[in-house]
């Protein structure tokens, strides 16, 4: 009994050990295993050992004894028990034994034992096992735990990302910094040199290393290509070692705007702050665009009025807005071309008088 104790003590697997005690019923007296039961989730299911030899009532009357200890009927065999293998605070499983006549005493208390045993040796597994079961979990919850705080330090990083480029390219635009300095913010942000080019191609802004001295002149051909080519894609487009975006305002193209990453390095970091600073200089460039045409049209109607005559103080005040200064001495220049007459050039002092009625080209 004290070899089956250790062999029952030293198997942490529930049905290894109802098969060892099952195989050792009939050493302790006139016994027959007939059938052993395993815990299993509320539920009781057969040991291996059993076989296919147990009536199918002794399933039924397990179940029925609920825990209990009781009589099991059995053909052929005149005494029949099922003894619950109990833990303190729960039942493990059952064993079925039988016998040609009634136990003595000794049979019974070497049974008893024996049930003893095997029932602390499924406590023993049953806590190992839930243990491990435990620790899986906690692997599992930790496991778990890591990867919702990489992903929240992820959130926070990207939302602290977009923070950061939001407001260093709107300053930039608050500031009117112009493209110069969005091309500088731009590399700060991403460590990539960054470039701003005309839609024609032409060099406008490098902030970085390896800017090309002298710039190449742009292919035409090539050029219209690659603006079709980025402009059929929603974000940036890498094209050889570039990545590149279109500035574009209404749908009208304004320039282009690029990293140069030969190594292809660049992450959803690097495409956030180059969409960013895109719309910066979308609104830069729209700006310039407008102030031009705004500009081109005060020196026409500046042009024009000064022909037809204005008064001087409406004269000096629109042509220092567009940065010229109508105070100095001017050549006037008066071409009559139906006549073939060329009035010759004369030198004569603006300040101080009327602007003149006659043609004037400031």
């Amino acid at each position: 009994m004290s070899a089956l104790s250790y062999a029952l003590l030293d198997t942490l697997d529930e049905v290894e050990i109802l098969g060892l005690a099952m195989a050792h019923v009939e050493a302790v007296g006139a016994y027959r295993a007939e059938a052993g039961f395993v815990e299993r989730g509320g539920g009781l299911i057969p040991a291996p050992a059993n076989g296919r030899n147990h009536p199918s009532a002794v399933d039924r009357r397990v179940r029925e004894l609920a825990g209990q200890d009781g009589p099991v009927t059995v053909p052929d065999r005149p005494w029949g028990r099922a003894l619950g293998l109990r833990g303190l605070q729960r039942l493990h499983g059952y064993l079925v034994v039988t016998s040609d006549s009634e136990p003595t005493e000794a049979e019974r208390f070497l049974l008893s034992t024996l049930v003893r045993y095997t029932a602390a040796a499924l406590s023993l597994a049953f806590a190992h096992r839930r243990l491990s079961d435990q620790a899986v979990e906690l692997h599992r919850v930790r496991e778990e735990r890591l990867a919702l705080q990489r992903q929240l330090i992820s959130v926070v990083a990207e939302q602290w990302y977009q923070r950061a480029v939001h407001t260093l390219l709107t300053d930039v635009a608050d500031t009117g910094g112009g493209e110069e300095a969005v091309t500088r913010a731009l590399h700060g942000l991403t460590g990539f040199p960054a470039l701003i080019e005309d839609r024609f191609g032409r060099l406008r802004s490098w902030s970085g290393p390896n800017r090309p001295d002298p710039y190449p002149e742009p292919d035409p051909v090539r050029q219209d290509e690659m603006l079709h080519a980025v402009a059929r894609e929603a974000g940036p487009v890498r094209i050889e070692d570039r990545l590149i975006i279109l500035v574009r305002r209404h749908g009208e193209i304004l320039g282009v705007l690029a990293l140069l990453d030969a190594g292809g390095e660049a992450d959803e970091h690097t495409v956030l702050a180059l969409e960013n600073a895109a719309t910066s200089l979308a609104l830069e460039l729209a700006h310039m665009r407008n102030l031009a045409e705004v500009e081109l049209g005060l020196r026409r109607e500046l042009a024009d009025d000064l022909l037809v005559g204005t008064d001087t103080a409406s004269a000096y005040a629109r042509s220092e807005a567009i940065g010229h200064d109508l105070h100095r001495s001017h050549y006037i220049v008066v071409v009559q071309w139906s006549k073939r007459t060329v009035t010759t050039p004369s030198r004569r002092p603006w300040a101080g008088r009327p602007p003149p009625r006659a043609c004037a080209r400031c």
